[in-house]
């Protein structure tokens, strides 16, 4: 069933009145079936080749990621915390029949899944997407994502599966209603001329979480920060693309929560902040790679990789950092949103030295500084030529190899 006929939806825009996207195109990385539906082909996962069985993961990185969910798993039980993993699905895992009625859809994913011990909580929502579809579409035609109907399917999904939430999830009609837009999406955009299709939105109906903090980064190693008034408990999502809608349902249930861009897991960050819940969530094609960080890597190296390419500017900063303006929180959100800020402050073009988050780092290491605070310290040392003092010298010689020589021989002076 296509947009215009479901339910409903608005009739995309005709051809004719389409606009040339400002955003480059580039068709040859559209697959469009008969039926006008979009796909991703040719990216650096190689996503169809994965989906049609061509190229499977290799036995070392299935292994790597069990072993690395199992130890997110042994992490959140530590400290008391719900553990949740979120497969982010392939558009081609829910809409396959569309490229093929042949073919059988081959899920990289799932030879993962498989082995994870049966008390790891683990959600993989396709059946439900699929079966939710058939009312409202859960993915627009031409994007790669869900859109808020598909993110609202997931939710319902993870939460049904907490001991804790599973009594609170909102409900459509509720606590939201969706709305449809007519839009290019990531797909439409490298088509030429772009084509839009219809995605769904939401309206709230009540008062909803509200986003406090930004640290002003693009794509990942984003660090967000949502606040719900009258509202207690704390939780943290790490994801990629598809936990952006996703956490607008998720901030709902918490009186804070922490969202963390990208497919690494920080467990000494989880370990400072002691969520009641830890949702993680990996789209199925990115698993083809590595975590983008180890375990014992500091999420906060993401946002010195984009300083030290210069993907940063302070410009792009200025946009989109949201300062924390109210500070009664824990401390240890509060000392999340000082290391991201003292890094952000070094893409000043009128910095001679640290500003006022990134003087907490110079001098000596205060009362509690763990391994985040002396990737900061050290970044912003050497940013500025400043001489580190033996307290952190001591708390960098503590850091991991790999982010020691990372720091090390990175160029860090502007």
């Amino acid at each position: 069933m296509d947009d215009s006929t479901r339910t409903g939806a608005t009739p995309a825009a005709p051809e004719a009145k389409r606009k040339k996207s400002a955003v480059a195109n580039a068709p040859e990385l559209v697959f469009e079936t008969p039926s006008g539906e979009l796909f991703l082909q040719g990216d650096s996962n190689r996503g169809m080749l994965q989906h049609r069985g061509e190229l499977l993961f290799p036995e070392e990185r299935v292994a790597q990621w069990r072993d690395d969910i199992i130890a997110r798993d042994k992490v959140a039980r530590a400290i008391g915390a719900e553990f949740i993993f979120l497969v982010g699905p392939d558009k081609q895992s829910v809409y396959w029949p569309a490229i093929s009625t042949t073919t059988p859809d081959h899920r990289n994913v799932l030879s993962v899944l498989k082995l994870l011990p049966p008390e790891i909580a683990v959600v993989d929502p396709v059946a439900a997407l699929i079966a939710a579809d058939k009312t409202r579409r859960v993915f627009p035609r031409t994007d790669t994502h869900w859109d808020m109907a598909g993110a609202y399917v997931a939710y319902r999904e993870v939460m049904a599966r907490s001991p804790s939430q599973k009594d609170a999830i909102l409900k459509e009609g509720v606590d939201f209603e969706f709305i449809e837009a007519v839009m290019p999406g990531d797909l439409g955009k490298k088509q030429i001329p772009p084509s839009e299709s219809v995605f769904s939105r939401i309206k709230r109906l009540k008062p909803s979480a509200k986003l406090v903090y930004s640290n002003g980064l693009t794509f990942n190693g984003i660090i967000r920060m949502y606040r719900k008034p009258n509202a207690t408990g704390v939780g943290v999502v790490c994801g990629d693309s598809y936990s952006q809608l996703f956490v607008r349902f998720v901030a709902e249930h918490f009186g804070v929560l922490l969202h963390v861009r990208g497919s690494h897991f920080d467990a000494d960050l989880m370990r400072r902040v002691k969520p009641g819940m830890i949702i993680t969530q990996v789209a199925e094609r990115y698993m083809i790679r590595p975590p983008l960080l180890p375990q014992d890597a500091p999420t906060e190296m993401l946002a010195i990789r984009k300083l030290v390419s210069g993907d940063l500017t302070q410009r792009l900063w200025d946009k989109i950092h949201v300062p924390l303006a109210d500070r009664d929180l824990p401390e240890s959100f509060l000392a999340a949103t000082d290391r991201q800020d003292a890094l952000g402050e070094t893409v000043r073009e009128d910095a001679t030295g640290p500003g006022d988050a990134g003087r907490k780092f110079a001098g000596d290491a205060f009362k509690g500084a763990g391994p985040a605070d002396a990737v900061v310290a050290t970044f912003v040392a050497r940013r500025y030529g400043l001489k580190q003092s033996p307290s952190w010298l001591k708390l960098f010689r503590a850091l991991p190899e790999s982010v020691r020589a990372e720091l090390e021989t990175g160029a860090v002076k502007r």
